[in-house]
């Protein structure tokens, strides 16, 4: 017996994406967008109960048991039967692998498991798999990003460890109801787009944004222009912050009342403007749009990106530029309702549904916050650790900027035939050497 099919428009992030999968099957690529929490779990792991927890997880979250149609441009948020817990093979090891040779098998095999595709027009959209290795077990949840963040993984995180410990303590538990459900937020941001209201914003934020574009055109030195490369091939730098220098940022965070991560950010940006050779710089940023207390504890697809434009001039003037920059970020947070995808309709509708072919940069700044969701947790005999794994970049050039403590790390994943890892490690060298210039300006304050 066919469920009976609550249909809503999808949203804008998702007809974005959903047009972009179709486009792609019509040329027989498959492009991995998907949200993954990786678990290395050590001690005594109650397959059942956890079993029972993936159940009762996603008939909590129930969009992550739904479907959208590419060809209606429909959510069909009937749920469908959760998807079973999956048991790997157990992960074939030798004497001489060790502890990091393990992981990085079980990562690799976890990797794999997460490019997996959903049948996203029929659901369910996630999954959880499991795999043994006769020492700790691994577990990974993926899913589709169509109803999935990074907030997301947080949210599923936290839930999966207070439902496993309620069971295997064999008591009741009564999680904080869902205030918000994500088909209604989207819903109502479909509602508000539409609007006398919401058509009155995006004229406005479009009439900021068209001078750059949507996607904003920037590029690094080193871009070769290349036609028709493949999105699938992805490099990857990382580098770590000095900790001293990151201690050194706080009295001009202090004085400009900005995080140390928003610093940077604008380091980043002033080092955009050396290996671009453009004075303004527009790059796009995600934010997680959380702001509203009722999103806490929703699974969806909720963060988004936004534009966000600065003049550094060289950092000739350091508490000009940064007082400036402050001002940029709060315009780019107040432009936050309307959509990127509705923005790129509305200044580039060429760009709408496709696959970027022009390059630009993004960013993701984690902070301390965000991390603290990720984590290690202990229940009995059982403890939850994060690894990480990404699975692909999904702009030409994708910056993650990570704050741990007084750690901070820098990665930046790029689409290794347009840029050259050179040309990435210039980037990142320019940003520490504009940090080196912050952190020793004679600021003044702005308290």
């Amino acid at each position: 017996m066919e469920l009976h099919k609550n249909l809503i428009s999808v949203s804008w992030n998702h007809r974005h994406r959903l047009l972009k999968e179709f486009n792609d099957r019509q040329n027989g690529i498959f492009s991995c967008h998907h949200t993954v929490l990786a678990l290395r779990v050590t001690g005594s792991l109650d397959i059942d109960a956890l079993r029972k927890t993936w159940d009762e997880l996603q008939l909590r979250h129930s969009v992550l048991l739904t479907g959208m149609d590419v060809h209606t441009m429909r959510w069909n948020t009937t749920p469908v039967e959760p998807a079973p817990l999956e048991i790997l093979p157990t992960l074939v090891r030798d004497d001489s692998m060790n502890a990091v040779k393990v992981e990085d098998a079980a990562k690799k095999v976890l990797l794999e498991a997460a490019r997996k595709p959903f049948d996203i027009e029929n659901g369910p959209l996630s999954r959880m798999v499991l795999l043994p290795t006769g020492g700790p077990t691994y577990l990974a949840i993926i899913s589709e990003h169509l109803v999935s963040d990074g907030w997301s993984r947080g949210v599923v995180f936290d839930e999966l460890v207070k439902i496993y410990t309620a069971k295997m303590a064999k008591v009741h538990l009564s999680l904080p109801v869902i205030e918000y459900p994500f088909d209604a937020y989207v819903q109502d941001q479909n509602n508000f787009l539409q609007s006398p209201e919401g058509m009155k914003e995006r004229a406005r934020v479009a009439s900021l944004a068209a001078p750059y574009g949507a996607p904003p055109v920037l590029s690094i030195a080193d871009f070769n222009g290349r036609k028709n490369i493949r999105n699938d091939q992805i490099g990857r730098v990382g580098a770590n912050l000095e900790p001293d220098l990151y201690k050194r940022l706080l009295p001009t965070a202090r004085a400009h009342r900005i995080s140390r991560l928003s610093l940077v950010l604008a380091a980043s940006f002033s080092a955009l403007e050396e290996v671009s050779g453009k004075s303004i710089i527009a790059a796009t940023m995600s934010l997680a749009n959380r702001a509203n207390p009722a999103l806490r504890n929703t699974v969806g697809w909720v963060a988004d990106d936004v534009l966000l434009i600065a003049e550094p001039r060289g950092l000739r003037d350091v508490d000009t530029y940064l007082s400036h920059w402050r001002g940029q970020v709060l315009e780019a947070m107040n432009n936050s309702r309307v959509p990127w995808p509705t923005l790129m309709n509305d200044v580039s509708p060429e760009s709408f549904g496709k696959n970027y072919d022009k390059p630009f940069i993004s960013f993701v700044a984690e902070s301390q916050k965000l991390r603290d969701a990720f984590r290690p947790r202990s229940v009995y005999d059982a403890h939850f650790v994060e690894i990480p794994i990404t699975i692909a970049a999904s702009d030409p050039i994708d910056c993650y900027i990570s704050e741990d403590g007084d750690n901070l790390s820098l990665e930046v994943l790029y689409r290794a035939e347009w840029f050259t890892r050179s040309g990435i490690f210039d980037f990142i060298g320019q940003v520490k050497n504009k940090l080196e210039r912050i952190s020793g300006s004679q600021h003044i304050s702005h308290l």
